[in-house]
């Protein structure tokens, strides 16, 4: 063989093998991570270890946890003992709730238990209380899951003559959206959040050296962190359920490009996406995740795409259905794919075609 056709070959089939190995890793299943095994967990899990293995086993493959524990991350554990020791079967009893979202055997680590021991880590003890003494899935992502990156300043521990001078100091033109506030610090909050650079820098440097301030903006920080990385988020979406918060709480919806799927990441990092958009992502997310997942398509001219996963019972839960208002209708079981397609629009909203739906674009 010539020379330069055998590297050309060689270089073609080292190509192929690479793409062959990210698309698989793209699409399919996760796996369990493997339990953090170091030294450095505190001496009180041990305690908890015999009480509870399955917790501990669960806590260890927390994305926190995998790379060692930091001293912050001692003292969110010592938190979390406590709040366990103190109501043991109920901390028991959510703890299993928790257990049972996501496929256990595929996704990496147990979501909810993530969102709990981040609220330890913030040191949210009450939140944390009340999230196990009252379980629900909803309630905890609401009390953990941030999206918001505007710094909370209701409590703001500033004076009212602070408070009416900041106001004084403002652009009157700039601040006309604040004229129907009651009280001169809810004029400070309102323009500090809409727009921070409306107030002079000096006082904007008081506001900002308030402990509330601070504290919030510490929580706000961390959040960006935990949401930036389109592979980290995808990870933590491993549950129908989990899918649908995230949806809901988190993209606008919003049509630009006919017949195009646009990127996991951009619709993670700029929040917005139409059906298809959205059936796309979820097909992926929930694949990851271990589901077998196909979509629908409902409509003609006007059409409209959902993501539908089968259950173990044979029955269909259609777990992506984005509509015009931003919220994700996730329903179902469905015993057929036609209920499927009638929740998706189809003889009533739509028109009379319906069709499976390949992601082949």
């Amino acid at each position: 063989m010539n020379p330069r056709n055998f590297w050309h070959l060689l270089s073609f089939i080292i190509i192929l093998v690479l793409l062959l190995h990210i698309s698989g890793c793209a699409a399919g299943p996760t796996k369990p991570n493997l339990p953090y095994a170091g030294d450095s967990y505190p001496a009180a899990l041990t305690d908890l270890a015999q009480k509870n293995p399955l917790l501990i086993q669960e806590l260890g493959r927390l994305p926190e946890l995998q790379d060692g524990i930091s001293q912050s991350e001692v003292i969110a554990l010592d938190h979390f003992i406590e709040t366990y020791n103190q109501q043991p079967e109920i901390f028991n009893n959510a703890f299993q709730k928790m257990y049972q979202v996501g496929k256990h055997e595929v996704r990496e680590y147990c979501t909810p238990l993530q969102a709990l021991f981040w609220l330890a880590e913030d040191e949210e003890i009450e939140s944390l209380r009340s999230q196990i003494q009252d379980y629900s899935l909803r309630n905890l992502l609401d009390s953990s899951w941030i999206f918001d990156d505007r710094v909370k300043l209701e409590e703001l521990d500033i004076t009212d003559q602070e408070a009416k001078t900041i106001v004084a100091s403002i652009n009157k033109e700039v601040i006309w959206y604040a004229k129907h506030q009651k009280t001169a610090k809810d004029v400070v909050i309102l323009c500090y959040n809409r727009n921070p650079n409306a107030i002079p820098r000096k006082y904007r440097e008081l506001i900002e050296r308030d402990k509330i301030y601070q504290k919030s903006k510490l929580i706000i920080d961390k959040n960006k962190l935990r949401w930036e990385k389109p592979e980290i988020v995808i990870d933590r979406l491993n549950a129908p359920e989990l899918l649908d918060y995230y949806i809901d709480k988190n993209i606008v919806y919003a049509h630009y490009i006919p017949n195009y799927h646009r990127p996991y990441s951009s619709i993670i990092k700029q929040k917005y996406g139409d059906c298809d958009d959205l059936a796309n992502f979820g097909r992926h997310v929930l694949t990851k995740a271990g589901y077998k997942v196909s979509g629908r398509r409902v409509g003609k001219r006007y059409c409209h795409i959902g993501t539908y996963i089968k259950l173990e019972n044979g029955s269909y839960l259609l777990a992506v259905d984005l509509r015009r208002n931003g919220t994700n209708n996730m329903s179902g079981p469905y015993k057929t794919i036609l209920e499927i397609d009638q929740a998706l629009g189809y003889g009533h909203r739509f028109g009379p075609q319906r069709s499976e739906f390949y992601f082949d674009w």
